[in-house]
């Protein structure tokens, strides 16, 4: 008895059939695997490119008030250089 397969050609037989329907299934979670790597790398690369953002702003805002702080204290270059040589923090590393 022949029957169309999904895949669009010809059963002749049962093991047909069930070849026709584990290549179905093999190629349908190949591409949900594709989709899902590449929803994740989409979202990487989102939440990269904000993380990135955030410490752009921090070292702004930061970079802002030590100058506002050294201007109080009336410091001088060499102590303003030897404070941020001291507590230089390494922004963005994990």
């Amino acid at each position: 008895m022949n029957r169309d397969s999904p895949a669009g050609g010809r059963w002749t037989s049962w093991p047909d059939a069930r070849r026709s329907c584990a290549a179905l299934a093999h190629r349908s979670a190949a591409d949900a695997r594709l989709t899902a790597d590449g929803l994740r790398e989409e979202w990487l690369l989102s939440r990269r490119a904000a993380h990135e953002q955030r410490t752009a702003e921090i070292i702004r805002l930061e970079t802002q008030l030590n100058a506002r702080v050294y201007g109080l204290f009336d410091l001088g270059a060499a102590e303003i250089e030897l404070i941020e040589a001291s507590t230089k923090y390494r922004y963005g590393e994990v």
